[in-house]
């Protein structure tokens, strides 16, 4: 089967590709083929472990969130730390020939990245939905549902599937000319699309939020774990704001934005309300947060910076549609956002001393560890639009990979420790069979 891919047409294997580029370039050839021969190991090793019939957890689906999330690490990168055309940078628009020298080992590091992770997150979501809609079936998910500290972890769906649509635009679109080429065709279907998405993201989370209101449960238990509720809202909140900011077509622009303003909305609500009385309770607590709780603490990072990005592209919108010069707002917002991120990570990190000390270096195992990937992601991703308006700087550049690197790391070693965890557990299921 012939494709058309990373704008080259006719070519079967990667070795073809290597025709198509200058020698200087070989070491992008390298690590384009090393995709093709290794990452269906990886992806084999994950599945193998991971993916058992008579296991599920929703927090799970965060394993394909985060995977997203590294894929677009790189897009960003290069969108606002190299790229100054219009438009949304894509693998043609790069002249490997212009390099310099760093940046002829470290972006095709970043495209393999890109690659890597975004086919993981497809093939991630494509084995745990199903997964997911058989645990649907089961008593476990009533139970869970029925209880309002715990369903908010029903949400985890709605999130990856958001998280494809920002996979599709920066990575698929980067890498198939296509799509990118296509672009603005493809706004009605995306909005169609999206909308659907938004529909029933929004009709869950009120059917979540009526459990709330109609079941008895102790408020004071209210913890970070609800900013999942925010999380979902803003992830497709987020996606229609791509739309929205980029769509030529005013009707979709406009549909698409004032949609993005209700599910923000309700997201900032919500977000408010959840971090008051976690704080609230927290503080009431003589303990610090459980090592299953912990992690939820760094979920406002990742919400922090979907609510800037939205902002950020909603004025986009308004410039655009309405001839309105108000950029300085863009700027302030993701300023701000990532500001807030700043001394919030600092002010986390002190508070999970000791869940880093007594739990997470002794490697212990727990789904929730899966939330611990995205504040990593985020803080990459709003550092590179930081940056392109902010701080053009060399320490900031840096910052930026050091915490990609911790993403991906962060991302290897939770994986690692369900493999052996699962693994684990079904060594002694067979013991005790056998005995």
């Amino acid at each position: 089967m012939t494709i058309k891919f990373l704008g080259m047409a006719n070519f079967r294997r990667p070795e073809q590709l290597s025709q198509k580029l200058e020698a200087k370039n070989i070491l992008f050839v390298l690590t384009y083929q090393a995709i093709f021969t290794n990452l269906h190991i990886l992806i084999f090793k994950y599945t193998e472990f991971t993916m058992k019939k008579d296991q599920f957890d929703p927090l799970q689906m965060l394993s394909a969130v985060g995977a997203g999330g590294i894929s677009v690490i790189p897009f960003s990168f290069l969108q606002y730390t190299f790229y100054t055309g219009k438009g949304l940078i894509t693998f043609n628009t790069i002249d490997f020939s212009t390099l310099k020298s760093y940046q002829s080992i470290l972006f095709p590091l970043l495209l393999t990245i890109m690659a890597v992770f975004g086919t993981l997150h497809f093939v991630l979501s494509a084995q745990l939905y199903p997964k997911l809609l058989r645990w649907m079936k089961t008593p476990d998910y009533k139970s869970v549902e029925q209880n309002p500290l715990k369903n908010s972890a029903l949400l985890t769906p709605f999130i990856a599937l958001a998280m494809s649509f920002n996979v599709f635009i920066a990575v698929v679109c980067f890498f198939v000319p296509f799509f990118s080429d296509n672009f603005q065709l493809l706004m009605a279907p995306a909005l169609a699309l999206w909308s659907i998405l938004w529909f029933f993201m929004l009709k869950r989370e009120f059917e979540i939020l009526k459990i709330a209101f109609s079941h008895s449960f102790n408020s004071d238990k209210i913890n970070f774990s609800w900013l999942l509720h925010s999380f979902a809202l803003s992830m497709v909140s987020v996606a229609g704001s791509g739309l929205a900011a980029m769509a030529l077509n005013p009707t979709v622009a406009h549909i698409a934005a004032f949609m993005t303003v209700i599910s923000g909305g309700l997201g900032i609500f919500i977000l408010t309300i959840v971090l008051f009385l976690s704080f609230k309770n927290q503080m009431a607590s003589s303990s610090l947060p459980s090592a299953d709780e912990s992690p939820a603490m760094l979920s406002l990072v990742p919400l922090l910076t979907l609510y800037s990005i939205t902002g950020f592209r909603l004025v986009h919108y308004f410039e655009k549609q309405f001839d309105s010069h108000i950029h300085w707002l863009a700027v302030f917002i993701v300023v701000s956002g990532f500001a807030f991120q700043t001394w919030y990570l600092a002010f986390s990190a002190t508070v999970m001393k000791d869940f880093f000390k007594d739990s997470f270096f002794k490697g212990e195992f727990r789904m929730s560890l899966w939330s611990l990937i995205c504040p990593f992601v985020a803080y990459a991703v709003l550092g590179s639009f930081i940056y392109k308006f902010f701080i053009p700087n060399t320490a900031l550049y840096t910052l930026i990979l050091l915490f990609s690197v911790a993403a991906i790391s962060m991302f290897a070693t939770v994986l690692f420790r369900q493999i052996r965890h699962t693994k684990s557990k079904t060594l002694n299921y067979r013991s005790r069979m056998a005995a």
